[in-house]
């Protein structure tokens, strides 16, 4: 059986996908990868066969045919299972339209299909306050959906009809496909996105971190997928310095701080002044990530803050014993992996302000604000993290929980038992 995972090529997604190759070849299954993402020289390391596909950019006038371009691509790949990015539609319409078995790869929070659970993007969890009550849920469930549906009819008249919802609509139509074969009924029409129906989704999160909610019976928990055998992706000297480093601050019993920023949006410099007040002159060192995206403070650096450029999670998760993140969705799985409580912070982007909530209501971590947080709060809340035997169960319960999903083969069951259906 061969199967292709096709992404869009964000770094935490691709790591997730090596995972999931690894677990699939492991069952007897063969593995190639496609994007529309020129990847090539990001997966050398790893052997796996990748194949760049055409743009996913859809022209607001296409050329009669450009529906081919797709089909032709994925007809290629000769494959009859595809692990479709839920980022790539333009691949998850054309597999539907060329009759192969398609999973859709969720790497956020799912969406409640059923008023019973808050929107992912807002900080919410249900019993807490007033906002978690009940009665307002549905609410703000309601709220949150009808201002998508204005967005979307917003988005539809500036681009008088030519939106991405309705070119998407526009190529799946010109694929020979009925709305019907594809849409989601539950969908409020013409909401931004397109839910669609009579695919198996695989959320790649758990459903024991998730708070409880309605998900139709095509739609799976599979675990999180943490990827353990990273090639090529750090910098040598930077290495070589953080292993020292962490040698080092354990010869000296002080505990080990991450603070892991963003690989996609730089963090604001007057945050990181915080860090630096925070644990200036604490018995700790602290490791700083600036994920290629923010810049060093032009002032004294104190000798137990060390910054690198970049810095691979998972040489100094298991080291460390608190984790100041910026409430990424794999960086979250990969402290729960590593059982290091968090402190995270929430750019307010797709599900962050949902992890926010999880963290707190699931006692795996605590939350901070970029703007509210003082450099006071931040050392209390390391300090409380530190000392904290209830987050330390919490964390194990967790780390038992995503364990179950590799031992019982969750996501490679699913796949070779769709296959024979």
């Amino acid at each position: 059986m061969k199967v292709v995972i096709l992404i869009s090529g964000l770094r935490g997604l691709f790591y997730a996908s090596l995972e999931m190759a690894r677990r699939l070849e492991a069952h007897g299954m063969k593995v190639m990868f496609a994007s529309s993402s020129e990847l090539t020289e990001r997966f050398k390391p790893y052997n796996y066969p990748f194949t760049k596909l055409p743009t996913m950019r859809i022209d607001y006038d296409p050329e009669p045919g450009y529906e081919l371009v797709y089909k032709e691509a994925l007809q290629s790949l000769d494959a009859d299972t595809f692990i479709i990015d839920t980022e790539c539609p333009v691949y998850i319409i054309t597999g539907i339209a060329i009759d192969k078995r398609v999973f859709i790869l969720n790497h956020f929070l799912p969406l409640p299909t059923r008023p019973d659970s808050p929107i992912p993007n807002l900080d919410i969890a249900p019993g807490e306050g007033i906002q978690g009550s009940t009665w307002v849920i549905p609410l703000g469930y309601g709220v949150k959906r009808l201002k998508h549906f204005l967005k979307a009819l917003r988005e539809k008249r500036r681009a008088k009809g030519k939106d991405r919802r309705s070119l998407l609509i526009n190529l799946a139509s010109h694929l020979g496909l009925k709305k019907s074969d594809y849409l989601y009924s539950r969908s409020i029409s013409p909401g931004p996105y397109l839910y669609f129906s009579n695919l198996p989704i695989l959320h790649i999160t758990a459903e024991e971190l998730d708070f409880k909610h309605y998900l139709r019976p095509l739609e799976n928990y599979v675990g999180p997928m943490v990827f353990l055998d990273r090639k090529g992706d750090a910098y040598p000297g930077d290495q070589e310095k953080l292993l020292d480093l962490i040698q080092r601050t354990k010869s000296l019993n002080k505990p080990l701080i991450y603070c892991a920023l963003s690989s996609l949006k730089a963090v604001e410099n007057s945050f990181i002044e915080k860090i630096l007040d925070a644990y200036e002159g604490e018995k700790l060192e602290v490791v700083v990530g600036l994920g290629e995206q923010s810049e060093i403070p032009l002032r004294a650096i104190p000798e137990n803050i060390h910054f690198f450029e970049w810095v691979d999670a998972q040489i100094i998760l298991p080291h460390a014993d608190v984790a100041v993140i910026t409430a990424g969705f794999h960086t979250i799985h990969e402290c729960l992996y590593f059982e290091v409580p968090m402190i995270s912070f929430s750019f307010s982007t797709t599900d962050q302000n949902g992890f926010q909530a999880r963290i707190r209501s699931k006692k795996i971590g605590l939350n901070g604000d970029f703007v509210s947080e003082t450099a006071e709060s931040l050392r209390s809340k390391t300090h409380q993290l530190l000392e904290s035997e209830e987050h330390k169960l919490a964390l194990a319960k967790m780390k038992k929980s995503l364990e179950k999903y590799v031992q019982d083969m969750t996501f490679e069951k699913l796949i070779s038992e769709k296959a024979k259906s």
